[in-house]
């Protein structure tokens, strides 16, 4: 398993390699997920480059043996049972 220590500067990594001219990430919190064992959870605020915030909280999750970066729902996608699980931003309709 990887340390805490590892997973931050993995999350580190991720912000410094997702800034562009026009955005920048910037680290809130890494813990343990809450969602699935073995996973630790990373939260970023998304600022401009004025330094106005733009979005967040926008979490990731990162693998604790591999390292491996996963979105929420990709995580989601893996780990669902249920083939016909989607995810949308879509009004669900009954």
């Amino acid at each position: 398993m990887l340390t805490e220590e590892e997973i931050t500067k993995i999350a580190t990594e991720y912000a410094n390699i997702n800034k562009t001219e026009h955005y920048y990430l910037e680290c809130l919190c890494v813990k343990p997920s809450v969602f699935w064992d073995g996973y630790w959870d990373a939260g970023f605020t998304v600022f401009t480059q004025e330094g106005t915030e733009l979005d967040g909280p926008l979490l990731i999750a990162i693998d604790g043996k591999t390292g491996e970066i996963n979105t929420m729902e990709e995580l989601i996608m893996k780990h669902s049972k249920d083939g016909r699980v989607k995810i949308s931003n879509q009004p669900i309709k009954k």
